[in-house]
């Protein structure tokens, strides 16, 4: 099952417009702009990302719902 993306403004970031990405029902993180040409993806759980060359770069990033990022808890940003 591919991941499913939706917009939406988060309050978070300042009124900042956002795309959500969701897998089995639940919102696992969220992209949006970053300073400069770039974007950023947050989420509360452990990310990887893997770079490779498919006739463009792409960076793929998987995210583990079950785990929750330890830099997020340190900030209070989950319980």
């Amino acid at each position: 099952m591919k991941a499913e993306l939706r917009p939406g403004v988060h309050t978070a970031l300042g009124q900042q417009v956002a795309v959500e990405v969701w897998w089995e029902g639940k919102m696992i993180g969220v992209v949006y702009g970053a300073d400069g040409p770039g974007i950023r993806f947050c989420s509360k759980h452990e990310i990887m990302a893997v770079t490779g060359l498919a006739g463009a770069m792409v960076v793929e990033v998987w995210v583990q719902p079950e785990t929750i990022n330890s830099e997020a808890k340190r900030l209070g940003l989950v319980p």
